[in-house]
This record gives C-alpha cells, sequence and structure tokens, in this order.
C-alpha cells in the first residue's frame, strides 16, 4: 500500500536553499533570509539517517500520524537549519514566521487525513488568514528601518509577531549539528 502523502499545496518551482545559498557565497552583504512557515514542533524520536520517515511508514504507521509527523518533521528541519545559519552566519540574518492556518486557493483538503481535514476546515474559518493578511509582517520585518530595534534580537515569531521558541528537539546543539552535516552531505550529491 503506497502511504505516500501527496503536496498540500502546488510544488513552487525550485529554488536554492538557504543553505546553499549561504554556503556558496550567493547573498549579499547584511542579506536577510525569510522563511513564512510553520515552525517550533518537535518529532523528539527524528533520525537525520531517517528523514523521510521511511521507517514509521514501514512499520505501519497510520496516515494520519504519518501526516502529523511530517509537519513535525518539516518544522524541526527548518528551526535546525535557521538556527544554524544565525550562529554560524552572524553577517546575516534569518528569520521564521508563522502566520498560522492561511486561506489559499491552493490549499488542498482532499489530501489531509482524516479528522484533521476538519480541523483545518473550521481552523481556517475561524482564525485563518489570507496571504495579503499576513503580508505586513514579513514586509515590515524586510522594510522598515525601526523594524531590528522593536523586534530586538528575536528571529522567530508566531502569528502576530510575538516571539516564538524552537521545538525541543532543534534546541538540542548535537541535533542541529547532526542535521546540517546530513544535509550538506545531501545537497553535495545534488
Amino acid at each position: 500500500m503506497d502511504m505516500t502523502l501527496p503536496l498540500l499545496f502546488k510544488p513552487f518551482p525550485a529554488s536554492p536553499s538557504p543553505i546553499s545559498l549561504t554556503t556558496r557565497g550567493g547573498l549579499a552583504e547584511n542579506a536577510v533570509v525569510m522563511s513564512v512557515a510553520n515552525q517550533g514542533q518537535t518529532l523528539p524520536e527524528l533520525s537525520v539517517d531517517d528523514l523521510s520517515l521511511k521507517a514509521p511508514l514501514e512499520a505501519g504507521q497510520s496516515a494520519t500520524t504519518l501526516f502529523m509527523n511530517h509537519a513535525r518533521r518539516d518544522s524541526m528541519v527548518l528551526d535546525s537549519v535557521f538556527e544554524e545559519l544565525n550562529i554560524r552566519y552572524p553577517q546575516y540574518r534569518y528569520y521564521s514566521l508563522y502566520p498560522g492556518l492561511v486561506k489559499t486557493e491552493e490549499f488542498n483538503f482532499s489530501i489531509v487525513p482524516g479528522f484533521i481535514k476538519v480541523l483545518f476546515w473550521v481552523g481556517l474559518k475561524l482564525i485563518g488568514t489570507t496571504p495579503d493578511q499576513y503580508a505586513v509582517f514579513p514586509v515590515y520585518i524586510l522594510a522598515a528601518p525601526e523594524a531590528q530595534k522593536t523586534l530586538g534580537s528575536a528571529k522567530y515569531f508566531g502569528r502576530v509577531l510575538q516571539p516564538a521558541e524552537l521545538g525541543a528537539w532543534a534546541k538540542v546543539p548535537k541535533n542541529r549539528e547532526a542535521l546540517w552535516g546530513k544535509l550538506l552531505e545531501i545537497i553535495r550529491k545534488t
């Protein structure tokens, strides 16, 4: 049985990763890199040798659990990468913003498993935001001269620019370093 999860959104054209841009000299002096995605989650059992989560799939993990674990994994990878980039490359600023549920025409409910589909639908109706509504936050960070003073040293933010914490897995330096090494290995192969 193929339990591969389809994409929630239509894929964007391939673009260089923040790691590639940074390590290969692709950023301008004092560049700001921003991710607008889910962050702050954790998947304690994540192994950098099984980033695709094949082992839980082969163990018969349910589609709902696998879906949630993919979201947690993605969050942890983003948190870890951005934290390592902020530590290793202080000449740049790497921000991660979490908009919450975003109402777009591209959102594909048909692939969301089980009861999560209902939760997403209700969440989008009650607290969802549109890309245009949320756009003011990243634009403020990138374009407003006073943003750096107002936000301080925080680099991770929730729905309305309140500082957010990294997920527990990403807070552990040895986890981040192991993931960093694995991702560099993957990038070198491509």
